[in-house]
């Protein structure tokens, strides 16, 4: 007989997906197209750009810690590093 359900790895895994690794992907876009922008446009603006984007991704790797799985754990906390420098 199938359940209708979701086994719970793949529950934590879309909530990973959706809380996480989408939003976070979203900032690195974000970062990728203001460093294109850099030499063109207002340096201060892409750099504000560039830095809101770093600060969201840090946030949400500190605020959603619990989703990471553990073998991205200490990549995760090498990027936090990064962004707190």
């Amino acid at each position: 007989m199938r359940h209708w359900f979701l086994p719970i790895s793949m529950l934590l895994f879309w909530d990973c997906l959706s809380q996480l690794l989408g939003p976070a992907v979203m900032q690195l876009e974000r970062n990728k197209r203001a460093e294109a922008r850099w030499h063109s446009k207002n340096l201060y603006l892409e750099a504000k750009v560039v830095r809101e984007a770093n600060i969201t991704i840090r946030d949400l790797f500190l605020s959603k810690g619990h989703l990471i799985p553990p073998q991205l754990m200490a990549h995760a906390a090498n990027i936090v590093e990064h962004y707190d420098r």
